[in-house]
């Protein structure tokens, strides 16, 4: 799925013309931003963990340097002063130490850089920010057997956790190729993590990472510039609308991220948060020109799984629905929304501690934000950011207790097609 989404992107792009740095010669709306899409490569800086021993001490193992190759998608905005992108590993390796073994990976990483000077030809240009990205880490060890019910090998729990990183660098552009070398400072990166179901310790995760990246810029709305200067996209724009010729139906076609913001009441200490998830995130649906607002339905299925120690466990949701989106205001083709969405979604459980599988169907609400990138209201397409945040989604367990599906679902980029424009 993730490389048919990238071939589909590249397609639409491929057939956009090429601008390397449309906002120099001046600030309209239509260079507002650009498209970025690439590859880079990132590497780990430090790091130390903690197994038990027979006797319960514990022994320190450095954690290898990790390389990650990732594809990057994102664009400049204000007129080359920020940078949003997304960060997806595209490969992991596990580290093996003796009779120790770990594996440390990252989910979607989603950048927010800024530049007190503009990106420009041939200038090299310092940027600071932060970054949002999901950590999983796991250890494992033979030949240690703290508890006869594990046996001779035994894996330990899956650690999930959010983190708010640093960022900075430097950007050079040289025609349509942004090169950044920049390095991530995970400030917080001590860590409580079972190294048996009864004996914690505190493991820490690499502080420092560097990376080099390597990206083409593309733009996608400078072709409807004239247009709009000379006031025919503002009159052809006033007459459709009343007409009622604006309204038009859509589809929408991109990738998200799924952060499972709430450990489950049904597990032990020991099992801690749930991984992110990936899924396609397809929409149809329909803009209403007067209220400057879009109704939609979407279906979303994800899934995610985590085993610790003895437990081993699985989590499905499948969800449908609909959602009523307003646009608050349109800031140089920046359109900034919000609503209400409302899903009915079949929850399912597979717990090792039950004997069948747990599930149940129900209405979930929650709220949709985010923005379009949208010089006009004549385009036939444009690039959409959707983030969607269920705060109480619930499936009860046979226990008395309950799994939870609290989720913030992040779309980065969603392309988006109008009919008839």
């Amino acid at each position: 799925m993730c490389r048919l989404t990238f071939f589909l992107l590249f397609l639409v792009i491929g057939i956009e013309c090429i601008h390397a740095q449309v906002y120099v010669e001046k600030k309209t709306r239509h260079r507002f931003a650009q498209l970025t899409v690439g590859l880079d490569i990132q590497r780990s800086i430090g790091g130390t963990s903690r197994f038990a021993r027979v006797d319960n001490t514990l022994r320190d193992v450095s954690l290898d340097a990790i390389y990650r190759p990732r594809f990057v998608i994102g664009g400049t905005h204000f007129w080359g002063h920020a940078d949003f992108y997304i960060a997806i590993e595209l490969g992991n390796q596990t580290s093996v130490n003796g009779d120790f073994e770990t594996q440390f990976t990252s989910g979607v990483e989603t950048v927010f850089k800024a530049y007190p000077w503009r990106i420009e030809q041939k200038k090299i240009r310092p940027y600071a920010g932060l970054a949002y990205v999901s950590y999983f880490y796991e250890q494992s060890q033979t030949n240690a057997t703290p508890d006869p019910e594990f046996g001779n090998r035994f894996n330990g729990p899956e650690l999930n956790r959010i983190a708010l990183p640093l960022v900075g660098g430097i950007t050079y552009q040289y025609k349509n190729r942004l090169i950044d070398l920049g390095f991530l400072w995970d400030y917080r990166n001590e860590q409580s993590y079972f190294v048996t179901p009864n004996l914690q310790a505190t493991s820490i995760m690499p502080p420092l990472y560097v990376h080099v990246s390597y990206r083409w810029l593309f733009d996608t709305t400078l072709s409807a510039e004239r247009n709009w200067e000379n006031g025919t996209a503002q009159q052809r724009t006033k007459q459709l609308l009343k007409e009622g010729r604006l309204n038009r139906f859509f589809v929408g076609a991109g990738l998200s991220s799924v952060f499972w913001l709430t450990e489950s009441p049904v597990n032990p200490d020991y099992v801690g948060g749930y991984s992110p998830s990936i899924l396609p995130d397809l929409s149809a649906g329909y803009y209403m020109a007067g209220m400057d607002a879009n109704v939609a339905l979407s279906y979303r299925p994800y899934q995610t799984s985590t085993t610790s120690f003895d437990i081993s466990q699985t989590l499905r949701r499948r969800s449908f629905g609909g959602e009523i989106t307003k646009f608050l205001f349109d800031y140089n083709g920046f359109a900034p929304f919000i609503g209400p969405a409302l899903t009915y979604d079949w929850l399912e459980a597979d717990d090792s501690r039950f004997t069948s599988t747990v599930s149940e169907q129900r209405f979930v609400g929650g709220v949709t934000f985010g923005w379009d990138i949208r010089p006009n209201r004549l385009q036939g397409f444009v690039l959409r950011t959707n983030l969607r945040w269920f705060p109480r989604a619930r499936l009860d367990a046979p226990n008395g207790s309950d799994y939870a599906f609290d989720a913030l679902e992040f779309n980065f980029i969603q392309a988006v097609w109008f009919f008839g424009r």
